[in-house]
């Protein structure tokens, strides 16, 4: 039986809405399709889709699988991640195994809700500024979609997370919009869909999908950058082994992301870390070439 489609237009967002609409986020019929829009320094936008796989265990928890496909077709999936539901809670896994909060749909209005998605720019802490809902008309409900504010209280820096669809920022990348951090990536959900239908379309961007214009696929650079020993107690290295760019740029954050050094150095190269030289606790690093941020990481002072 076909389905009814309604639109609704709030906060400047498109939402097309089934009679089937599911208000569970994992769920294996859905695709999100989320935009890298940072383009400044002569960047390329491009996109890429995300969907839920099978369910696994790993170190005796439930987690099920998040797949990646860069092609308009969806044909080539890769594995990227893992999302785990506790309560109203949901969790990401990423491939280095850190783990932390994306999501908490059980929020009231003036909570501070503290995000460590490891997939997004550094863990702070986010501010419920309001809850709203979005009437579905064909099956008689309501969805709740909440609004955060980050670090930095700037209209731009808006973030809405909506009931079985995720954030505004796409699926994996919660809390993107709200930690924004100079020269780095800066995602958007372009659009939504479940049983292969359009249910949200973002109206500021004409097309659903951005292919990769002449570039290769990303190229996973984790193997040319390590910073050991990690925690650092005394002295740590930041070893370079990239040797696509004479110079390399690192940024070096704390844990509210205030930028704590800037240096450059040639690559292959690497870079001191001393302990003497920061506080304790977490910082955030990330690896330039240009104004293309190449790596990010964290390590820690002891």
């Amino acid at each position: 039986m076909k389905k009814l489609i309604f639109t609704f237009v709030f906060a400047g967002f498109l939402l097309y809405v089934s009679a089937q609409y599911n208000t569970e986020l994992i769920d294996t019929t859905k695709r999100w399709s989320t935009a890298d829009t940072y383009t400044a320094g002569g960047g390329i936008m491009y996109s890429f889709f995300n969907k839920f796989g099978d369910d696994t265990i790993i170190n005796n928890q439930s987690y099920t699988k998040i797949y990646r496909a860069f092609d308009e077709f969806m044909t080539e999936w890769e594995l990227q991640g893992f999302i785990r539901k506790v309560d109203q809670k949901y969790y990401l896994r990423n491939l280095a195994n850190e783990v932390g909060l994306a999501y908490d749909f059980d929020v009231n209005i003036g909570d501070n809700l503290y995000i460590d998605n490891p997939f997004t720019f550094y863990p702070f802490e986010a501010n419920v500024v309001d809850i709203d809902s979005v009437f579905i008309e064909p099956a008689n409900q309501y969805r709740k979609r909440i609004k955060l504010l980050g670090p930095y209280p700037y209209p731009y820096y808006t973030e809405y997370w909506i009931e079985g669809m995720g954030s505004t920022a796409g699926l994996i990348h919660s809390g993107c919009i709200m930690s924004q951090l100079t020269g780095s990536a800066m995602f958007t959900l372009l659009c939504y869909y479940e049983d292969d239908e359009l249910i949200y379309k973002n109206p500021n961007f004409p097309v659903c999908f951005y292919p990769i214009v002449g570039t290769p696929k990303p190229e996973k650079l984790e193997s040319y950058f390590s910073l050991n020993p990690n925690p650092v107690t005394d002295a740590s290295y930041l070893t370079i082994r990239y040797d696509k760019a004479k110079y390399i740029k690192i940024h070096i954050f704390n844990s509210l992301g205030e930028q704590v050094s800037e240096n450059k150095i040639q690559a292959p190269g690497s870079l001191n870390i001393n302990a003497s030289d920061y506080s304790k606790g977490v910082y955030f690093y990330t690896v330039s070439k240009g104004n293309q941020v190449l790596f990010r990481d964290k390590f820690i002072i002891q």
